[in-house]
C-alpha cells in the first residue's frame, strides 16, 4: 500500500484508489458481529452515538490529509481509517461487557450463514462499488487530486441523510421488533420512520 501511494503516476493512482477501496468491504464484514449484536442486546443509544464516529473521522482526517499533500489517497485512507476506528469501538464495547459467545459456531451453522448472507453480500458489494462509480470516472477523467476534492464534497453532502438512515435502520427496526406485539405504538413508529425519511 505504501508504494501504492508513493505513485506519482496518475493512472497508477487510480488503480491504487480502487485497489484500497476493495478492502473497506471486508473491514465492514467484520464490523458485522458487534452491530448485530449491539441491535439484540438494545443497546441502542450507544450504538446512536457510534454512527456518528464514522463520518466525523472521515471527513477530518480527509482535511487533514489533504493539506498535508496525499490528495486522492487522502479520501481513501481517511475512509478506510474511519471505518477501522467504527469497528474498534464496537468491538471494544462488546469486549468490556463480556457479550462475545462462540458457542453456536459449528461448521453447519457456518454453512447456513454463509448460504443465507451470501447473495446480500454479493448485492451489497456491487452497490458498493455501484457508488462509488462516479469517484473512479471523475478520476480518470480530471485526475486523482480533482477526485479528491469531488469525493469530500460528495460525503459531506451525503452524511446528514445516510446519518439519518442509519439511525433509524439499526436502531427504530430492533426496537420495532421488541415491541412487535403493540400495533399502536408499531404504526406510530413506522409512520414517524417515513416522515422523516422523505422530509
Amino acid at each position: 500500500i505504501y508504494k501504492l501511494v508513493d505513485s506519482t503516476d496518475e493512472s497508477s493512482s487510480v488503480y491504487a484508489l480502487l485497489l484500497i477501496l476493495i478492502i473497506s468491504p471486508f473491514i465492514e464484514a467484520l464490523n458485522g458481529y458487534p452491530t448485530i449484536l449491539l441491535q439484540r442486546k438494545l443497546d441502542l443509544s450507544f450504538f446512536g452515538r457510534c454512527l456518528v464516529i464514522q463520518p466525523i473521522v472521515h471527513l477530518t482526517l480527509s482535511i487533514i490529509l489533504l493539506n498535508l499533500g496525499f490528495r486522492a489517497m487522502a479520501i481513501v485512507i481517511s475512509n478506510i481509517a474511519a471505518v477501522l476506528t467504527y469497528g474498534l469501538v464496537l468491538w471494544t464495547r462488546i469486549i468490556i461487557k463480556k457479550w462475545i459467545s462462540f458457542d453456536s459456531i459449528s461448521s453447519t451453522n457456518v454453512k447456513r450463514v454463509l448460504k443465507a448472507t451470501g447473495k446480500v453480500f454479493v448485492g451489497g458489494f456491487g452497490g458498493y462499488l455501484g457508488s462509488q462509480l462516479d469517484n473512479l470516472l471523475v478520476a480518470k477523467s480530471l485526475g486523482p487530486e480533482s477526485m479528491s476534492y469531488y469525493s469530500m464534497a460528495r460525503t459531506a453532502l451525503r452524511n446528514n441523510s445516510s446519518l439519518f438512515y442509519k439511525v433509524i435502520n439499526f436502531v427504530l427496526v430492533p426496537t420495532l421488533s421488541g415491541i412487535k406485539n403493540d400495533v399502536a405504538r408499531v404504526e406510530s413508529g413506522v409512520k414517524k420512520c417515513f416522515t422523516y425519511c422523505y422530509l
